[in-house]
């Protein structure tokens, strides 16, 4: 996998803590070919976008601030195939649409252990 760091243009001055992490898999015995996106903040994951299926998990921090929503916004416009106009209109998005999974606290935690379990 290729990893890359972008810093947000618009906000490396204001939040040098809010970046996008891209991973590349090219590896068709893995994952096949597909591209994530992970937007975070300090150690909180906020959205992660994987192309080519264009599904984007987001996170319960997405509207943590406005800070944090305006970076959110960036990634969605930037970095997706979807559109963020505001956050009721985003609301009514995530409501929807299958391909937008809200991850909730639950679903979080689910994950992180997966996360933390050894390789079988």
């Amino acid at each position: 996998m290729d990893l890359e760091k972008e810093m947000l243009p618009h906000v490396i001055d204001s939040a040098p803590n809010m970046f996008v992490l891209k991973d590349k898999a090219d590896d068709p015995t893995q994952c096949g070919n597909f591209t994530s996106y992970l937007l975070q903040s300090y150690d909180r994951t906020v959205a992660i976008f994987i192309r080519p299926i264009n599904v984007l998990y987001v996170f319960r921090s997405w509207d943590y601030s406005k800070t944090t929503m305006k970076h959110f916004k960036y990634f969605v416009n930037e970095h997706t195939a979807f559109v963020y106009e505001n956050a009721a209109a985003w609301r009514k998005l995530m409501d929807s649409t299958e391909q937008i999974v809200y991850v909730t606290p639950e679903m979080e935690v689910e994950w992180n252990r997966k996360d933390d379990e050894p390789n079988a």
